[in-house]
C-alpha cells in the first residue's frame, strides 16, 4: 500500500512491502514517481529531483540478499540512503533515531553554550526565556522520535538538560 504525506513543498511517499512483493513494490514506486513527473509537467511545477532520496526501512537483518531497488526519477537512479531528514527529523533505516538524537544533543549543547556565555549580561527571567526559546524548543521538537532511541543516546540529551540546571 502506498501513502503520500505532504507539507508545504515537501512530499514523502511510503510503500509497505513483503519480501515476496519486492519487485512489484519497486515497480509501483517507479509508477508513482512517473505519475508525479507527469503531474509536475502538466502543472509546470519544477521538481528538485536532486533532493529526492530513497531509503529502505526495516529492522530485519536478512535484507542484504535482496537486489538493490532500481528506482528512478526523471531518468536519474536514486541511490539507497542509510538515513534521511524529513522536516528536521533524521530517520535511519532501522528507525532507531540514534543519528537524530546525536545531532539534537550536539545542537542543543551548542545553543546552551551560547546562552551560558551571555547569561551574565541578563537577569534570571531573560535567561529563562532564552533557554526556553533556544534549547527547549529544539529538545521538545519531535519527541516521538525518541521513543525508539537507545537509552545511551537519550542520556546525552539528559546531560544537556543537567548542565542547564
Amino acid at each position: 500500500m502506498a501513502k503520500a504525506k505532504a507539507y508545504a513543498d515537501d512530499c514523502t511517499l511510503s510503500f509497505s512491502c513483503d519480501r515476496s512483493e519486492w519487485q512489484d513494490t519497486v515497480y509501483r514506486i517507479n509508477q508513482a514517481l512517473e505519475n508525479i513527473v507527469s503531474w509536475s509537467k502538466r502543472w509546470q511545477v519544477t521538481l528538485a529531483s536532486d533532493k529526492t532520496e530513497l531509503m529502505l526501512i526495516s529492522r530485519r537483518q536478512d535484507l542484504a540478499d535482496l537486489p538493490p531497488p532500481d528506482v528512478q526519477l526523471e531518468g536519474r537512479k536514486l541511490s539507497l540512503q542509510d538515513s534521511i531528514n524529513i522536516l528536521g527529523v533524521e530517520y535511519d533505516a532501522g528507525l532507531s533515531f540514534t543519528i537524530h538524537a546525536r545531532k539534537l544533543a550536539k545542537n542543543a549543547a551548542w545553543r546552551l553554550n551560547c546562552v551560558l556565555r551571555v547569561s551574565q549580561l541578563l537577569d534570571a527571567k531573560e535567561v529563562e526565556v532564552l533557554y526556553k526559546a533556544q534549547i527547549c524548543s529544539v529538545m521538545e521538537y519531535s519527541l516521538l522520535a525518541w521513543s525508539s532511541c537507545p537509552p545511551s543516546y537519550l542520556a546525552t540529551l539528559d546531560r544537556v538538560q543537567a548542565i542547564a540546571q
